[in-house]
């Protein structure tokens, strides 16, 4: 039996002028980009057919514009497809390097992170949705004998032979295709989400990994600083200027900032796992230490221009949009329901016809009686259309929202990181010169220094984490203005 079927498979191809088709290897298949990303789209068209590229911009408007297209030419020989180069394993030059580049990690993470060939694969599953949507039924024939007629002379062998084809109201596979067009462009969109959340998640592990080890970096300052307070208390204590109360207080500050020291390793140790992560490696991977110093010199673009730009090229605002032009083709497609289909036959009849009337054609037609279940289809459709309307509306205000609030954000972050570099630390920076050179004198006690030191530490750590704040909310603010990751490096 399973030859049999083998059999009728092959013929039916060889009849259909087509070649038996071939199972592609995982690493092959069709590319092509979208307009502003410029990230690789594995597809696998047909011969002629056309491939539709829409701007997220004319998505997040609401237009139906003129698509741009690329038609796929020629076939590869035998169905081959044609490879494309895939991400490469993990490349080591980010660990050779002499310190992380925050460019190239966000480079990195968006072209190897698991989520990214995620969503490819969530668009390229709605978008093989088309050519299966818009086909027409299967041709169905129909044969019959009659087995007792067969062999005898009184009669004539009785057998029937009909072709059918079932064809759908005109509109309804137009609307279908419009349908899930739409819902590949909204899986699209997701695609440059995801990219845009990827490198914010990138910067914002960077930003953390340079505020830790900037704070290790200091906190061996202090503690340098401070063995050469207790080495001054030493020597103090041996000529019976002090008392020991200042050296064991020297031992006490050198132990919270050895303990701090644990703090700020570990926290250095979690920021690079947290990279190697979302670089889709060992959590352990050695990677080069953060730049010894972050500046704070960007003016962001006016809050209406980030607006504009937001509106314009936010794809979760875009991929709404898209599903709103879906649910609105599935709402016209729901009315086409109420209209009835049509069966095209012809056949060959000789059970117990004369020859001239053996041929027939017709036409077989589905009566849409059941309106109860049409009416339902259309009041669903145009609820869902409802629903995806109102979450447009309600995210354009969630952008406004988080637009301002970045916003500001960000330029207290930088008002704030100018404080700490004119006058905040240079003021503390002096006070501990001023408590050194006066506890040598003998006119202040050890722990007037202490405390000027601890607050110098303390500012110095705040002002470290005022510089990565602002360069935190600044990627926040990127990626809420949808501003692309080529230009946000």
């Amino acid at each position: 039996m399973v030859r049999l079927q083998q059999v009728l498979v092959i013929v039916i191809a060889l009849g259909s002028g087509c070649a038996m088709p071939r199972r592609p290897e995982p690493a092959a298949s069709y590319s092509y980009s979208t307009p502003e990303s410029g990230l690789p789209l594995q597809r696998l068209p047909s011969v002629g057919e056309d491939i539709r590229l829409v701007s997220h911009a004319q998505i997040a408007t609401g237009t139906t514009p003129e698509p741009v297209v690329h038609a796929v030419q020629e076939a590869p020989a035998d169905n081959e497809l044609l490879p494309i180069p895939m991400p490469a394993e993990a490349s080591d030059e980010l660990a050779t390097a002499g310190f992380l580049d925050e460019s190239r990690l966000v480079a990195e993470v968006v072209a190897r992170n698991p989520s990214i060939e995620a969503m490819i694969a969530a668009w390229e599953a709605a978008s093989l949705r088309y050519p299966q949507v818009i086909a027409l039924d299967d041709p169905m024939l129909n044969m019959s004998v009659g087995p007792s007629s067969w062999g005898r002379s009184d009669v004539e062998s009785a057998y029937m032979v009909m072709a059918s084809q079932k064809l759908l109201w005109p509109g309804k596979r137009q609307l279908r295709a419009s349908v899930t067009i739409a819902e590949a462009d909204a899986a699209a969109s997701q695609i440059e989400d995801t990219q845009l959340r990827l490198a914010e998640m990138a910067k914002l592990a960077f930003y953390d990994y340079y505020a830790a080890a900037r704070e290790l970096a200091l906190n061996e300052d202090n503690l340098r600083e401070t063995r050469e307070f207790r080495e001054t208390a030493e020597a103090k204590l041996r000529a019976s200027l002090v008392t020991q109360q200042d050296v064991l207080q020297a031992d006490v500050e050198l132990a919270l900032l050895e303990r701090r020291r644990n703090e700020l390793q570990r926290q250095v140790k979690v920021a690079a796992a947290r990279i190697n992560t979302l670089l889709h490696r060992e959590a352990v991977h050695p990677l080069p230490p953060p730049p010894g110093a972050l500046s704070v010199t960007e003016e962001p673009p006016s809050l209406d221009e980030l607006h504009n730009t937001a509106i314009q090229r936010r794809p979760d605002l875009a991929a709404l949009a898209a599903q709103i032009r879906a649910d609105e083709a599935t709402l016209a497609l729901a009315w086409k329901e109420y209209y009835p289909d049509l069966e095209l036959y012809a056949k060959y009849d000789a059970f117990w016809q004369e020859h001239p009337l053996r041929s027939a054609v017709g036409v077989n037609v589905n009566v849409p009686l059941n309106q109860s279940r049409r009416c339902a289809a259309v009041r669903e459709a145009e609820s869902r259309l409802l629903q995806h309307r109102a979450e447009y509306d309600r995210l354009l205000d969630e952008i406004s929202n988080e637009l301002h609030t970045n916003y500001e954000r960000l330029l207290e972050s930088n008002r704030t990181s100018h404080l700490f570099r004119d006058r905040i630390v240079p003021a503390a920076e002096k006070n501990v010169e001023s408590a050194r050179a006066g506890y040598t004198a003998g006119n202040v006690d050890f722990l007037r220094l202490i405390d000027a030191q601890r607050q110098l530490i303390e500012l110095r750590e705040q002002q470290v984490d005022t510089i990565s704040d602002y360069h935190r909310r600044l990627a926040e603010l990127h990626r809420a203005a949808a501003v692309p990751v080529e230009s946000s490096r």
